[in-house]
């Protein structure tokens, strides 16, 4: 008898979503200004490789840290919340 490995394609849940729709806002944003992630970092006080997760939608951001972020990339928070969202289909 021979056996397969395989893994199943993984089905994105609601906040997997929201967490990699938010990142392409922050990346989009961030391009938007012509920075780097360091210049990123460096405007927010985020750690660059944290900044680098965030937008490959691989860390989950607290309120804290988005806020900081939106400072950086002078927009509010309440609009980044909104781009992630209606990117969202």
């Amino acid at each position: 008898i021979i056996f397969f490995r395989f893994k199943m394609p993984k089905m994105m849940h609601g906040n997997e979503k929201f967490l990699q729709a938010m990142g392409a806002v922050i990346l989009e944003r961030r391009h938007e200004l012509g920075w780097t992630q360091d210049d990123l970092a460096e405007a927010s006080g985020v750690n660059r490789a944290f900044v680098s997760n965030i937008e490959r939608g691989e860390r989950n951001p607290s309120i804290d840290t988005l806020l900081k972020l939106g400072k950086g990339l002078k927009i509010r928070l309440s609009s980044l919340i909104a781009r992630a969202e209606n990117s969202i289909k």
